[in-house]
């Protein structure tokens, strides 16, 4: 009888567990499990919930850099003034191939650019002759993973000139072209982050060839 009443317990205490876990992973983020049942199932409840927990983070985390991804696509479309590049063909048009190095992926909490490179490209070439490279003191510290990524060390960019004596050089090589990167949005948050001190704005066309692959 003691066993059967145990057996009850938990199979009854499972089942409800389980349907609840059912909505709670497909329509319901709020739902969490109620803690009942004996002492061993209560630990599952609670492990499942810290689960849920987690996994509510990274969906978090998720959906708020593709509305930061969003907002940084439209912005450069609302920018972009010489709209009289974008009723031409494309192939007539001179594009600055460009990339940029970082001391990390966060602008907006203080991640610098330390390095900036370009090419010119027209007429379905790539003018190696006509190439912009900047190595740029951060005045911060680069984070070891960035470091992994791009190989970089700190004792490269110390001394090196300042992004505000960088700019103005990059946006004259830049002038008169089509913007041209890879997952560029990232390269231009940066950019417009600098427009305050650096009164440099760029408003040309930007292309992304994330959106080609």
């Amino acid at each position: 009888m003691v066993l059967n009443r145990l057996f009850n317990t938990y199979v009854t205490g499972i089942a409800a567990t389980s349907e609840r876990l059912k909505v709670m992973l497909s329509s319901n983020r709020e739902l969490r499990l109620e803690l009942q049942g004996p002492p061993e199932l209560r630990e599952v409840i609670h492990a499942m919930n810290r689960l849920a927990d987690q996994r509510d983070h990274k969906i978090d985390e998720i959906e708020a850099k593709i509305k930061e991804q969003i907002s940084l696509y439209q912005s450069l479309c609302d920018r972009s003034a010489d709209a009289s590049l974008l009723d031409r063909p494309l192939a007539s048009l001179i594009y600055t191939a460009f990339d940029t190095e970082t001391t990390g992926l966060q602008p907006s909490h203080g991640d610098e650019i330390i390095q900036i490179g370009a090419l010119k490209v027209s007429n379905g070439s790539i003018h190696t002759d006509e190439a912009f490279e900047a190595l740029i003191d951060p005045r911060r510290s680069i984070s070891a993973e960035s470091i992994k990524i791009h190989g970089i060390t700190q004792a490269e960019v110390d001394g090196k000139p300042t992004i505000d004596q960088v700019l103005p050089s990059f946006y004259q090589f830049c002038e008169g072209s089509v913007l041209l990167g890879h997952n560029v949005a990232f390269d231009m948050r940066f950019l417009q982050l600098k427009e305050q001190s650096t009164h440099i704005v760029f408003k040309q066309p930007v292309i992304d060839s994330g959106f080609y692959n």
